[in-house]
């Protein structure tokens, strides 16, 4: 099968479902797995060819053919792993642009996409946001692009800055306390004696090494809260919100809406209550996907944005509140 063809495939199992999720796709090792990014870039660079103007498919896909799929797997992989940089480093470290740039804000939205994705909607987004970068950077200069994109990622201090952004926060660097300059101690004893200019320095020293109170315990990575936004009665409201709707055929059929927010990627599922039927299956409401999720365990976040398992009480949000 041609490029052209397969990209057009690609983006048509996103947009339309006929690619179901496998039940090893839930595993580690399936596509929407911990260990699934590299699969999920490469079905995202097909996509992007069939989301791209039908005049312009088969000169996108004869510059992949041409060794750019491999820049372009090695780069992306490198931004998804950055989007913990904030958005100015992130611009600036991998394409030497600001953070305005369009194809900038594409790039960034598609390396937070393809690593978040848990369905082939998902996918398809991110084939979508691909696809406007390469146009907006230009068919032509995408080449050259994406070999400068693969320096920029193989730079070590990149890939320095990328993994302290990965890394939790030293609670011990974190618990040191700021304190008077010794000038300002040694200004403070000058009216006093020898002795007591001693005394301010010293004090000032040890208010240094001895904070007064105990460093604070790191209790893991933050999740998003949820109290950043409100989910509103009718989720067509969060359309009106700058949200975006995703939801599968097969999950309309359901009863099921899915809306993602493009500028945190934090992804909400609406069920529509059926009248009649017991408990949250006859009441509209609410859950909020956990971008961090390992299992069924922790699929959902709460109200407060702590992580629930799925089926709780508290992965259900009352769409009336």
């Amino acid at each position: 099968m041609s490029w052209e063809d397969q990209g057009r495939q690609y983006h048509m199992w996103f947009g339309h479902g006929t690619a179901p999720v496998k039940a090893k796709d839930a595993s580690d090792d399936g596509i929407f797995g911990r260990n699934g990014l590299a699969q999920r870039i490469q079905a995202v660079a097909h996509g992007a060819v069939g989301a791209l103007p039908q005049a312009v498919r088969a000169r996108a896909a004869a510059q992949y053919d041409a060794g750019n799929l491999e820049r372009l797997s090695e780069a992306m992989t490198a931004w998804s792993r950055g989007t913990k940089l904030g958005v100015d480093e992130f611009a600036e470290r991998f394409f030497g642009r600001t953070a305005d740039d369009p194809a900038v804000k594409q790039l960034h939205r598609a390396a937070l996409s393809v690593g978040l994705a848990r369905s082939h909607a998902e996918l398809r987004e991110a084939s979508d946001q691909l696809a406007d970068a390469m146009q907006a950077i230009g068919l032509d200069r995408w080449p050259q692009f994406l070999a400068d994109a693969q320096e920029r990622a193989r730079d070590p201090a990149t890939v320095a800055a990328v993994d302290k952004s990965r890394q939790p926060p030293d609670p011990g660097k974190d618990a040191i306390r700021p304190v008077y300059p010794l000038e300002t101690a040694i200004r403070i004893g000058v009216a006093g004696s020898a002795a007591a200019v001693a005394r301010a320095a010293g004090g000032a020293i040890l208010r240094q090494l001895l904070p007064r109170k105990s460093p604070p315990v790191y209790e893991g990575p933050k999740t998003i809260k949820t109290t950043k936004f409100s989910l509103p009665p009718k989720p067509d409201d969060l359309l009106r919100q700058g949200w975006k709707e995703i939801t599968h055929p097969k999950e309309l059929a359901n009863g099921r809406r899915v809306f993602v927010n493009p500028e945190t990627n934090q992804t909400v599922e609406f069920d529509k209550g059926r009248p009649g039927e017991p408990a949250w299956r006859g009441q509209d409401h609410y859950h909020i996907r956990n971008p961090d999720a390992t299992g069924k365990g922790d699929k959902y976040l709460s109200r407060d944005g702590l992580p629930v398992p799925d089926g709780s009480k508290r992965s259900h949000i009352p769409a009336d509140r």
